[in-house]
């Protein structure tokens, strides 16, 4: 089994032919899957603007975070859940589920900037969205904004995620180091949102999925509470429900500063 290839910033057209065969029929090994997936308002806000989608029967998992207030936020992340509800098929291949969604969230994109053009030309109906689509041993993780995607494996944790965000922008470019960014004043503006541009480009990353894998899909109502270690201190053990829960309850703990969206999803042989 091959292993995980590198983030890449890529038209989705592009990704059937970018994903080779590299999982034999022998290689494959049975997965069984089960999730458990919450959403808070939080401590400080009046409205929760997040959403999530969860079905472990179609291996199809993502949380999705508005933005443009109370109203515009709701309706934008509730779009892509009740598109995604309506629209989605899973495909014969991981490549054609993956771009089967990618296709719904592009359509949902349009029609949050149709919807934003229609009341003022500085309107904003969008959402960040953080997915992972699986089959077999193979995963794809799409995103767009600075909701995240863990995986926790062997006793570490692995954000498979990059931040669409200003201050992720300047660490890179090494404008400032990653401490600052903790506390910089821009640290909430992102760069890439659906709903944001119509030219859309979803993030996405190829995953091998593995027995005991776990995967935590949050809003940045979570990673804003709690450290990448304190995250695995919680997720390295306990079941799919009491690790969530627990995920949630020490986010509130702590503060509770935005909304909190949490999906945990597990990965068990046979």
């Amino acid at each position: 089994m091959t292993s995980d290839e590198d983030i890449t910033s890529v038209n989705m057209d592009t990704l059937r032919s970018q994903f080779g065969d590299d999982i034999s029929s022998d290689d494959i090994i049975p997965l069984s899957v089960l999730s458990e997936g919450q959403t808070d308002v939080g401590k400080k806000r009046l409205h929760n603007e997040d959403s999530f989608y969860s079905s472990d029967d179609k291996c199809l998992w993502f949380v999705a975070d508005g933005m443009g207030g109370h109203n515009a936020g709701d309706f934008a992340s509730q779009s892509l859940v009740n598109d995604v509800e309506a629209f989605y098929n899973a495909g014969d291949s991981i490549e054609e589920s993956a771009e089967n969604v990618e296709a719904i969230i592009q359509q949902t994109n349009l029609n949050l900037i149709k919807k934003a053009s229609n009341i003022a030309d500085d309107t904003v109906i969008g959402a960040t969205i953080a997915l992972l689509v699986s089959k077999d041993n193979r995963g794809i993780a799409l995103w767009a904004g600075d909701s995240r995607i863990y995986r926790v494996r062997s006793g570490k944790i692995e954000q498979i995620t990059t931040d669409h965000s200003l201050v992720n922008d300047m660490v890179k470019e090494d404008l400032i180091n990653a401490e600052d960014a903790e506390n910089h004043p821009d640290k909430n503006k992102i760069t890439r949102a659906v709903g944001y541009d119509k030219d859309l480009t979803l993030d996405y990353r190829k995953l091998s999925i593995l027995p005991g894998d776990r995967y935590i899909l949050c809003s940045d109502g979570l990673s804003k509470e709690l450290s990448d270690e304190e995250i695995l201190s919680i997720a390295g053990n306990g079941s799919t429900v009491s690790t969530n829960q627990t995920l949630m309850q020490q986010a509130l703990d702590r503060g509770g500063r935005d909304n909190v969206t949490i999906i945990t999803i597990d990965f068990f042989k046979g």
